[in-house]
């Protein structure tokens, strides 16, 4: 039942399944559709929450043909959960429905996930077909490490918690921000040793760091920074306090900071971009928003509430495109000239979900995917319009470093991530679970130019009908 109410950050995939084709046809006895009563109730729910809970309480029930209806329907809602897939995948063998089983399976297999249902009790009933091995075998081979991405460099293993990196590119370093500390470092070439950069005052008033970006041609650091639990010296007066800084690169200076107003917020701005022509944008993941630093405020550029978990933020070489993801909604684009989102397509062998960082480099955008397994990093290639995904390629996926990559930086024709955020290790209240269990921040370099001349086979996969 739990597995049903996981937070629907950890939902993945795409393949959002028609539901006229996935009605229950179990191999020997079918299960009922659900009663008119229970069908109108799922098709008026709106709410994924609710729906899973509800699904929860059907399975624990062994209502089976209700828990199939409410995964379709939180499907419509969510087109591209995959964890969802999987969960129809396993209802659908509950009834012994191999058939629509192996398909949902297939399209996961297909889209490069990992899940091994080899040894999930309830897939007991698809076991023993041609099918279901090649299936099987084919998600084992997709967890396999695949990339020719390394460490760059791995830092000190202490209670700072970097979760934010810059690069450099005028002295060629790395610059790592401190939810801990309310600090930025310069990190030496091995990583072994960071330098105080960037440190709290009474004037700059920093916090917790959350997100960074560099601006080497103009000599600037673009930082994001909130009052949250995390921070060593919160006082009971910063809680939610969030603001925008622009620091020079060279000496660390406070340019500006400009501060959230508390009358919009709580506001809490997880990315950073700076434009080619200089222009900054953050991300408000609290409030559904993006801004646009203008002097000394902001503009804002876009607000929806039906955002789930607003990511990471990149913009074209002509400075016209604003890209940025949605955890489960995948990409969108902004036309910054006439002001319109679209949302982001492209084949249906990729997936957008869980997407955290995202970079633009040479008419690709670069993600960061820690949703689902295995955690990749993907190279998508943009047509004309740079709305549509014409060509994919994963540059790394499941190396034993990525237990949580998150964001990064450019490096010419390298991105830099975190691949292992140490915030699960870290309770509600901002403090350490067990200090001894804190690793040094990984980062990690992925070559973009990886393979440039190779997609991802968009052709599906046929698996012929299981023998009964």
């Amino acid at each position: 039942m739990n597995r049903l109410l996981l937070s629907m950050s950890l939902i993945c995939a795409l393949f959002g399944l028609n539901l006229a084709q996935a009605q229950v046809r179990p191999a020997h006895s079918p299960a009922p559709p659900p009663s008119a009563e229970v069908a109108e109730k799922i098709a008026g729910t709106e709410d994924v929450p609710v729906l899973l809970s509800l699904a929860a309480g059907f399975e624990a029930k062994g209502e089976y043909n209700n828990l199939i209806a409410t995964l379709q329907r939180v499907l419509v809602l969510r087109p591209m959960a995959g964890n969802i897939q999987y969960e129809l995948a396993a209802a659908y063998a509950l009834v012994n429905d191999k058939r629509h089983c192996y398909d949902q399976l297939l399209k996961m297999q297909t889209t490069g996930y990992a899940y091994d249902p080899s040894t999930d009790e309830r897939f007991a009933n698809a076991h023993g077909t041609e099918a279901w091995d090649y299936i099987i075998l084919n998600l084992q081979a997709n967890a396999r490490p695949f990339g020719e991405g390394k460490v760059a460099v791995t830092l000190p293993a202490d209670d700072t918690l970097i979760d934010a990196i810059a690069y450099d590119s005028t002295r060629r370093q790395i610059l790592a921000g401190s939810m801990r500390e309310g600090a930025v470092y310069r990190v030496s070439a091995d990583g072994k040793t960071l330098t105080p950069f960037i440190t709290t005052d009474a004037k700059n008033q920093l916090r917790s760091v959350i997100a960074m970006q560099a601006d080497s041609k103009r000599g600037h650091l673009w930082v994001t920074a909130t009052g949250l639990p995390h921070f060593k010296y919160i006082a009971d007066t910063d809680f939610g306090k969030t603001a925008i800084y622009q620091f020079d690169l060279k000496t660390g200076a406070l340019i500006k900071r400009i501060d959230m107003p508390a009358a919009t917020g709580p506001h809490r701005l997880d990315y950073i971009h700076v434009a080619a022509d200089g222009s900054v944008f953050a991300s408000d993941s609290a409030q559904k928003r993006i801004h646009q630093v203008q002097g000394n405020t902001t503009k804002l550029l876009v607000q929806n509430p039906k955002l789930t978990h607003l990511r990471g933020l990149a913009t074209s070489a002509d400075g016209k495109l604003l890209y940025f993801a949605d955890t489960e909604y995948g990409l969108f684009v902004l036309s910054l000239e006439k002001g319109k989102v679209l949302p982001v397509t492209g084949p249906e062998t990729l997936t957008l979900f869980g997407i955290d960082g995202v970079y633009f480099w040479k008419g690709h955008l670069v993600a960061i995917q820690n949703a689902f397994p295995p955690a990749r990093v993907m190279r998508l290639k943009l047509d004309a319009s740079g709305a549509r995904i014409v060509a994919s390629m994963p540059l790394d996926a499941g190396h034993p470093e990525f237990e949580a990559p998150t964001t990064g930086a450019l490096d010419g024709d390298s991105l830099l991530l975190i691949a292992n955020s140490q915030r699960p290790n870290y309770d509600r209240f901002g403090l350490p679970i067990d200090k001894s269990k804190l690793q040094g921040v990984t980062v990690w370099r992925s070559d973009l130019k990886f393979a440039l001349d190779k997609v991802i086979s968009n052709t599906p996969i046929e698996v012929k009908k299981a023998k009964e």
